[in-house]
């Protein structure tokens, strides 16, 4: 099998959602602030949402909030490596991108409503 690129997503504060994740098939992003921005949209569009909604946020916060909900969105692509983790537990996801971003407020680990389907292909623990 041939990666094209590896992402790392996060699966919250504390690792707190590495279950749903591993057991919905998912990786998830927040920002529910936010609501829907619809894949294709432009960085500095959402650099304009992040900043209208946090307004006293630093430069260097909404450059890198912007950034990140654009890559997850525009950059990311069906085939691409993923890996999520429990620095805690030390466990690590490995797994494949299989689906668009979706926008699933209702359906949505806790307050991350932005969504991408992943197969996990191997959960691997360092000790």
């Amino acid at each position: 099998m041939k990666l094209k690129k590896m992402w790392m997503v996060r699966a919250g504060e504390g690792a707190k959602l590495i279950e749903e994740f591993a057991e919905g098939n998912l990786v998830a992003i927040g920002w529910h602030e936010l609501g829907e921005i619809a894949p294709g949209t432009s960085r500095e569009a959402v650099s304009r949402r992040v900043a209208e909604r946090w307004p006293n946020a630093s430069k260097f916060k909404v450059a890198a909030s912007a950034g990140q909900i654009y890559r997850f969105l525009n950059e990311i692509e069906k085939g691409d490596g993923v890996v999520s983790y429990h620095p805690g537990r030390r466990v690590y996801l490995l797994g494949r991108i299989e689906g668009a971003p979706e926008y699933r407020p209702e359906d949505s680990p806790e307050n991350y409503p932005r969504v991408r389907s992943v197969t996990w292909l191997s959960a691997m623990a360092l000790t």
